[in-house]
């Protein structure tokens, strides 16, 4: 029994595999290797992206060239008086323009002498008020009708859709949209807009900036969604001079100057002594003889098609009533300039009129901005102006009137810090008092 056990073990075999030693160089150079070919691949894979991906992101998502700057050109200074010196050559020829101009007089009193012996009738009227009314419907090709839809929700969940329409001006193009000058009272509240322009042609629209306080807005259309229509649109001029220049000259209203009315009203400038007082900023007001509603908005153009006015929906604050006022083309030009450009205008909060010469000679009140009013919560009030304060200079830039500091305060950025230099009467003199402002956001 044991040998047959004993001859059953020796049966079976008892072999002990023995592991294969590691090649430590085999085994490093395939890991360098490894690692090389990982790195020249991840290599390749970045240069490819770097290449390929703007490819194929402006192919799936087309970014649009950024929009060129609008740049409206702002009256010229007037001369100093030592650029008024002329050298001989100078006096030549100024001697020249002043035979030129006695020609030129002398043309006219012929031409005046003429017509003292032609005999007008009836006829003549007539046709002088055809050729005037071809040219202002001619004028007519460059206003469009900004239409505001605003929906509203009465106390039985009733939805009702109010529509207003107001008018505005084609003033721009900056390669991506059309730029156009309205009023934005009556759009502010719009769910949305539209642009209808002269050939009855309707485009979505969007406002693009606004200035509470003026109620001027630039509304923008999209060029791209337009196509070859864009090559009718037409941009209005807008005029140069001093608003002495235009009392008594002949003038077209065009617009809704009675609400929702489009008219062709004709007349003349009688006034342009009157200021609207805005917070931030005080334009000159050009008064005509044309009867205006409580409302109409519109503009004003010479007989050369320049606009030299522009109506607000929302009244300046005045007694006279009921007759048509413009803001003065040139004074609004650096507002229109920088909403043009998406540029906010910064809110400081002072409503304010120049010191008059009168009132610097016998009162001896500093030049400057007197300050009437400064709004509630203001960024001013904030920082301590008070009414009866007089602005000299901001961030040491001389502020002689309002012009002076619109223009300075509508170079800064929502947010910056600004340095009011103010004269404050203190007993009975004015003491100099410097202010930080950090201006906020417009209202």
């Amino acid at each position: 029994m044991q040998d047959l056990e004993e001859n059953n073990k020796s049966d079976f075999v008892i072999e002990k595999i023995k592991e294969r030693p590691i090649n430590k160089k085999k085994l490093l150079r395939r890991t360098l290797i490894t690692a090389s070919m990982a790195v020249m691949f991840g290599l390749i894979a970045c240069f490819t992206f770097l290449i390929i991906e703007p490819i194929i992101s402006n192919w799936l998502y087309p970014q649009e060239e950024p929009p060129k700057q609008e740049i409206f050109p702002e009256d010229e200074e007037e001369m100093k008086p030592e650029e008024m010196l002329v050298d001989n050559k100078d006096e030549e020829k100024a001697t020249q323009g002043l035979s030129s101009t006695a020609i030129d007089k002398k043309k006219r009193q012929e031409v005046f002498a003429a017509m003292e012996y032609y005999q007008w009738d009836v006829d003549d009227y007539a046709k002088m008020y055809e050729t005037l009314g071809e040219f202002a419907r001619d004028l007519q090709e460059y206003l469009v009708t900004v239409t505001a839809q605003e929906k509203n929700q009465d106390w039985l969940d009733s939805t009702n859709s109010k529509k207003t329409r107001i008018s505005g001006v084609v003033v721009g193009n900056n390669g991506r949209d059309l730029l156009i000058l309205t009023s934005y009272n009556s759009i502010k509240a719009a769910d949305a807009l539209t642009v209808t322009f002269a050939d009855g042609y309707m485009q979505e629209a969007y406002i693009m900036q606004k200035h509470t306080s003026s109620d001027i807005a630039i509304v923008a259309v999209s060029i791209s969604a337009m196509g070859k229509r864009i090559n009718q649109v037409r941009i209005a001029p807008l005029g140069y001079g001093k608003p002495e220049g235009y009392l008594t000259t002949p003038i077209i209203a065009l617009g809704k100057t009675m609400e929702e009315i489009d008219v062709i009203q004709y007349g003349t400038i009688i006034s342009h002594n009157n200021e609207a007082s805005l917070v931030d900023a005080n334009f000159e007001l050009l008064m005509t003889d044309i009867y205006g509603t409580t409302g109409g908005t519109g503009f004003l153009f010479n007989l050369k098609g320049q606009i030299i006015g522009m109506v607000p929906g929302k009244k300046p604050s005045t007694e006279i009533r009921n007759m048509v006022m413009a803001y003065e083309i040139s004074d609004i030009k650096r507002l229109i300039s920088r909403l043009s450009n998406g540029y906010e205008i910064p809110y400081a909060g002072i409503t304010g009129t120049m010191v008059s010469e009168e009132a610097h000679q016998e009162e001896n009140v500093p030049k400057g901005i007197y300050v009437k009013n400064v709004a509630l919560n203001s960024p001013a009030m904030k920082a301590g102006i008070q009414p009866g304060d007089v602005v000299v200079s901001i961030n040491d830039k001389e502020i002689v009137d309002f012009k002076d500091y619109f223009n300075t305060l509508a170079a800064q950025e929502s947010g910056s810090s600004i340095t009011l230099k103010i004269k404050r009467l203190v007993v009975n003199d004015f003491k100099e008092l410097n202010f930080n402002i950090v201006l906020s956001q417009a209202k």
